[in-house]
């Protein structure tokens, strides 16, 4: 992939370089990847993210595009194969969500998958000078279910996998907080749904 390592790929113009090699790729390219579990079989975060959230279009284009050919509790082998993803359908317009209040993930069925996007409220000129000046510059912060993590701002319009149908594969130790009810954000902003329906 261009950026190696997903966690660098913190914007979402980075992010979109990996989702395009991924999708284009060859029919005989495999893809390895780890947990995030250390041996203590914790969950390690590289700077308190959700690691499905590190590069959400990268990871999206993964699931649509690729298969599981076999998985430990260490390691996931995915080889490319037909998307199986239909065009995302948004469930309602974006709406205004106050910091901290929690909103509810749509219902999904067997066969879809959901995926969330935030714009937040850009802050006043005069609080964002205050902010620079004094270093507080008010990391993005979004809860699933209760469990926080800093999303870069730059990946906060997603699409971020809220819920993964399990008839994909993904064992346990890697599908994250994919089975979502609710999602909520440490500043104003706008949260829109989408649902893409599987095939076949």
């Amino acid at each position: 992939m261009p950026v190696f390592q997903s966690y660098a790929a913190y914007t979402s113009n980075l992010d979109q370089l990996n989702a395009d090699a991924a999708t284009v790729a060859n029919d005989d390219q495999m893809i390895i990847r780890a947990t995030t579990f250390s041996t203590e079989e914790r969950l390690t975060l590289i700077d308190g993210r959700n690691p499905m959230w590190e590069s959400p279009r990268y990871t999206l284009a993964l699931v649509c595009n690729y298969s599981m050919v076999t998985a430990d509790k260490r390691w996931m082998l995915l080889r490319k194969s037909v998307n199986r993803c239909g065009h995302p359908a948004p469930t309602t317009a974006a709406r205004p969500v106050p910091a901290g209040e929690p909103v509810q993930v749509p219902r999904a069925t067997a066969d879809q998958i959901v995926t969330a996007s935030f714009v937040p409220t850009k802050p006043n000129p005069l609080v964002s000078l205050a902010q620079l000046i004094t270093k507080n510059l008010d990391p993005l912060v979004a809860s699933v279910d209760g469990d926080s993590f800093r999303l870069p701002e730059g990946l906060a319009s997603g699409p971020l996998l809220t819920v993964l149908p399990r008839r994909l594969g993904w064992p346990a130790e890697f599908r994250g907080h994919t089975s979502a009810r609710s999602l909520s954000f440490s500043r104003p902003g706008k949260v829109q749904f989408h649902i893409f329906q599987l095939k076949g």
